[in-house]
Formats: C-alpha cells, structure tokens, sequence
C-alpha cells in the first residue's frame, strides 16, 4: 500500500512540474526543448553570427544592448537595467556574466540568424536543460 501511494505522488509531482512548466514557458515566450540538453544543441556548419555579436535587440519585455563585451539587458516594464559581460567562446556561443554578480553565467548558443534576428538556446541552471528564445532585432 505503500509503495502505490509513493507512486501516485510522484505521478502527481511531475504532473504539476509539467503543468508549471507549460504554464511558464507560455507566460514567458520560452520554450523548453524536450529531451535536449544545451550540450547537445549544435550549431549549424557554416552560421555566420558576426551580425548579431553587436546590436540592439528585444524580446518579450526586454530590451539588449550588446557592444564589445558588454550587454546591458533593460526590463521594458519596470525599467530595472542589468548589466553582463560577454565572452565569446565561438563565432556562435557565449556566455553571459552579471556583473552584480559574477557567480551568475548564462550560457548562450546561437542555432540561426535572419534579417529579423537569431534563434538561440539559453541555459544557465545545473541540469543544463535547453531554453530556446526568438530574439528580434530593433
């Protein structure tokens, strides 16, 4: 009797973390690649992502400002600015430090590039599991 109540818990558990998730991803504009991990998103041969090193961007309520090695990232709603240092591993990856604190990398992997702007996959949690954002130029 136990070992089934256990069972339906953990039944119950992960279908709240799934219904969270779904409710989290859709609130946010995120979507949470299934089964990947960031490791294992590859970037396309040949991606030229010299375009999108520099520039302004947006997405969702924020807006970024990347220049050189620095990313200033500015909440549309609330007007909270933060401010990143970019290290740029490949022409298609980097990683993102908050200079408040240094403790706090993003990890960035740019999959394509438009006109518009670029797809990328985001991670910065433990289990290295795969955001993936649509960024629009401005």
């Amino acid at each position: 009797m136990l070992a089934g109540g256990l069972f339906c818990n953990s039944i119950l558990i992960i279908a709240v973390i799934l219904l969270f998730l779904l409710l989290y991803t859709n609130a946010f504009g995120k979507q949470i690649v299934v089964g990947h991990y960031y490791d294992s998103v590859k970037t396309p041969d040949g991606l030229d992502c010299l375009s999108v090193k520099d520039g302004n961007f947006k997405m969702d309520n924020y807006t970024y400002d990347r220049s050189g090695n620095i990313q200033i990232q500015i909440n549309q709603s609330t007007l909270e600015e933060k401010i990143f240092t970019v290290n740029w591993v490949s022409q298609c990856e980097y990683i993102l430090t908050d200079t408040s604190d240094i403790t706090q990398k993003t990890m960035v992997k740019i999959t394509d590039v438009t006109k518009n702007g670029y797809t990328c996959f985001v991670t910065g949690d433990t289990n290295n599991l795969a955001l993936r954002y649509q960024i629009k130029r401005q």
